[in-house]
């Protein structure tokens, strides 16, 4: 420390050569010179990192899981086992036990049946009366069962 009234002095600029030299050569000789009395600090430096990173992670996935309620006996495996909704039943859906084969196509009063998508049959069920929604119904439930179709008949029938 310069006293008072000395001028302060820098070290010379070293220039890039001499840093590429410390980093490169020098440092690695002087690691293998005191690697014998760095060694155990370092590993043991390293050993709490890791106690530490894993009492973190641990916390960590705890309050996560215990967010999305599933508590901490479920660990990893309750997250493969979440919750799956139940299916909602239909509104006033009749289950009837289906025959071999339900009535036949030609029977129903929509021509071409088995050639339409769902969301082509459902807007001609207002027009059917209802014993034809019914062979519908009963067709439906023994072939394809298509609970949107199935649904819209049980709501007009409501």
């Amino acid at each position: 420390m310069p006293l008072a009234g000395q001028a302060v002095t820098r070290p010379p600029r070293r220039g890039l050569t001499a840093a590429i030299f410390d980093r490169f050569v020098y440092a690695p000789i002087g690691l293998a010179f005191e690697a014998g009395r760095l060694l155990p600090d370092l590993a043991d430096r390293g050993r709490r990192q890791v106690e530490l990173s894993r009492s973190v992670g641990e916390k960590t996935v705890d309050t996560a899981l215990r967010r999305v309620g599933l508590g901490l006996q479920g660990g990893v495996e309750g997250l493969a086992r979440r919750r799956q909704p139940e299916p909602r039943p239909s509104p006033r859906l009749r289950v009837v036990p289906s025959s071999a084969d339900g009535p036949p196509a030609s029977e129903l009063a929509i021509p071409d049946y088995d050639s339409l998508a769902a969301s082509q049959v459902v807007p001609r069920l207002p027009g059917l009366t209802p014993s034809e929604r019914a062979a519908v119904h009963d067709y439906e439930l023994a072939t394809r069962a298509r609970r949107t179709i199935l649904t819209a008949i049980a709501r007009l029938e409501a």
